[in-house]
């Protein structure tokens, strides 16, 4: 970011980083313009450790540093570069503490207008590939965005370029959150995205795939950012190993096949979660991921991709439910298994009437689950 004043030398600025819990160190340096802050992740064992620098940079005024943060008097331009690395990737903190500052010397020497030009360039080229015309709002549309919300709530026509935005605002959230970023796996969209304020953030703000990283990523092909979704496909070969150990040791299934149930995180762990009966055993996560892979296939035609990464995909996901799959009433059907996050009404006639309960047979989500990957 760049700060600059108005009248040569007016400028003040005071740089520090803090954060309301876990700080491990802070530290500043006039050398070099270097505020640091590094902390983890709150556990007592196997917590992510991070280590973020800003570097201030100036040609006029005076740099002084209380030890935690610098300030820069008498000013005209102050650039803060910033980059921040965890220990998600790294072996040690020296790698972490290196990479970091690689990247950081590289954007320094660049310089503000170069980085941001690329920045700006790197994101058009995407965004500007589709555009939504559904016609203008006229007046409404200048309205503050929280008007516009609520008065789109009572006449959703009156504000059509409302829809375009919140169309090009979520195209945007996935380009900023989903990138192949040249590591060996780079990070899918989580439940909130890259922003997130909250030490504990709703559900962990991990990878809930009974819909919701679904949903981050049906724009991917449709809107054309193919390079988004390469995240999620790096996020299923990660956890498709240990969806394969839960197939064999859960399920007893030895022929290759793997399950995912409601979420998984950065390390693809694919236990049933046990917070609550409407979410647990639900076994078709696995085969919902899949489909993205043959997705990305439709839209790019690429054989290489559909035989070397997709097909051993939906193959084993395949094989899971062959193994899984039962007979019952005539049918080949799923269960123990549920709709994700329902409940069903216990019919009349029967021992529980009125009750509500989650497990069930053959639920339609899973039909039609089942119906997507063995016709894909």
């Amino acid at each position: 970011m760049r700060f600059e004043a108005s009248e040569e030398g007016k400028l003040d600025v005071t740089v520090g980083l803090d954060r309301a819990q876990y700080v491990v160190e802070r530290s500043a340096s006039v050398e070099g313009g270097s505020v640091i802050l590094k902390g983890d992740s709150g556990q007592d064992s196997g917590a992510i450790e991070f280590t973020s620098e800003a570097r201030v940079v100036t040609k006029e005024g005076t740099v002084t540093t209380d030890g935690t943060s610098i300030s820069v008097t008498g000013a005209t331009t102050v650039d803060i570069f910033f980059n921040a690395e965890t220990s998600y990737r790294y072996p040690d903190s020296a790698a972490l503490e290196a990479e970091l500052k690689r990247k950081l010397d590289e954007a320094v020497d660049a310089g503000y207008d170069a980085v941001r030009d690329a920045a700006i360039e790197d994101t058009t080229a995407l965004i500007g590939r589709v555009g939504l015309d559904l016609g203008s709002s006229g007046a409404a549309g200048d309205e503050p965005l929280p008007t516009r919300i609520k008065n789109y709530r009572d006449d959703p026509d009156a504000d059509p370029q409302l829809a375009t935005l919140m169309f090009n605002y979520g195209r945007h959230l996935l380009v900023a959150s989903s990138r192949d970023t040249g590591n060996a796996k780079s990070l899918a969209a989580n439940l909130q995205g890259l922003w997130n304020e909250s030490f504990d953030p709703p559900w962990q703000s991990k990878y809930t795939i009974n819909i919701n990283i679904e949903m981050n990523y049906w724009p991917a092909e449709v809107t054309n950012l193919p390079e988004t979704h390469a995240a999620l496909f790096d996020l299923i070969d990660i956890a498709r190993p240990r969806g394969e150990a839960m197939a064999r040791e859960m399920y007893g299934c030895t022929n290759g096949g793997f399950v995912l149930h409601h979420n998984i995180d950065l390390w693809g762990d694919a236990a049933p979660t046990d917070y609550g009966t409407p979410y647990m055993m639900w076994p078709m996560g696995g085969a919902w991921l899949a489909l993205h892979l043959m997705e990305h296939y439709r839209f790019s035609g690429d054989r290489e991709f559909l035989k070397d990464r997709a097909w051993p995909v939906l193959q084993s996901a395949a094989n899971f439910y062959y193994h899984y799959l039962f007979e019952h009433e005539g049918y080949y059907s799923t269960g123990p298994s549920l709709s994700p996050e329902n409940t069903f009404i216990v019919p009349e006639g029967m021992k529980t009437a009125g009750s509500t309960e989650a497990i069930d047979i053959n639920p339609t989500m899973d039909s039609s689950l089942l119906h997507e990957l063995f016709t894909a």
